[in-house]
């Protein structure tokens, strides 16, 4: 199941927003490495949100968004929007739920994983 991830974030205004908003989306493509994940497992909210506040700089995670990516989009390939998997109905004490046959993947994180800083 391909996702992409959209989070903002309100940050020490004192620091440099752009590295700050980039370590963050490092830190998430190092959380999302498919090596990293097995078949069936779950996606905890909570965790996604620590590995946000981990980063120097970030003060608070007030928002965390997951949305299902399928098809080709700008010339990128997921998989196939048959396959449609219903994310919110699949949350569950703050966690996305996975099906034992299948896995979550951010295939193409450079593209897949959209932050932004509330000032």
């Amino acid at each position: 199941i391909n996702l992409g991830v959209n989070f903002s974030i309100i940050s020490d205004r004192f620091s440099n927003q752009q590295e700050i908003l980039s370590n963050c989306l490092i830190k998430l493509r190092e959380f999302f490495d498919i090596r990293k994940w097995n078949m069936g497992q779950s996606i905890s909210i909570s965790l996604v949100q620590r590995a946000l506040t981990d980063v120097k700089g970030v003060l608070t995670v007030p928002e965390v968004n997951f949305v299902q990516l399928a098809g080709n989009i700008s010339g990128r390939n997921y998989a196939n929007s048959s396959t449609y998997y219903n994310l919110q109905a699949r949350i569950k004490n703050y966690t996305i739920q996975c099906n034992p046959e299948q896995i979550f993947e951010v295939k193409h994180p450079l593209f897949d994983l959209l932050g932004s800083i509330i000032s």
